[in-house]
């Protein structure tokens, strides 16, 4: 009986400690879409760094932007370089989308010219 209840225990750990050292990041947080004129501007996390814009009437979508490029360092493993959108904000005064990753650098993309400036960091995000 005490070898079950050791064997269990061991291996109930080992479970444990193995499910922690393999969680490399947390998922994404999840991006509310903001709605304007129209068009819902989306964040898809399957493509990092990149915003779309849905037509609210024909459920299609309009267009597909990069906002920044995220440079991976080959001797790192990927998952853990991923710098995902955490926020967008639609200013209507301006007519810009306000877009904000997870490192809490600022872009601001254009709606009229459809082109993403960088207001604080760099267009292209390095992972040391």
């Amino acid at each position: 009986m005490n070898y079950i209840v050791n064997f269990l225990t061991f291996t109930f750990i080992t479970l444990i400690v193995t499910a922690n050292v393999s969680a490399k990041r947390r998922a994404p947080s999840v991006v509310t879409p903001v709605q304007n004129a129209g068009l819902e501007y989306r964040v898809p996390h399957k493509m990092i760094g990149c915003v779309e814009a849905w037509d609210t009437a024909t459920k299609k979508r309009s267009w597909f932007r990069q906002i920044y490029v995220v440079r991976r360092n080959p001797s790192l493993e990927s998952d853990v370089q991923d710098v995902f959108i955490s926020r967008i904000r639609l200013d209507n005064k301006r007519n810009i989308l306000e877009i904000t990753n997870e490192l809490g650098f600022p872009y601001a993309f254009d709606l009229r010219t459809l082109e993403a400036r960088t207001v604080k960091g760099k267009p292209v995000v390095t992972i040391k």
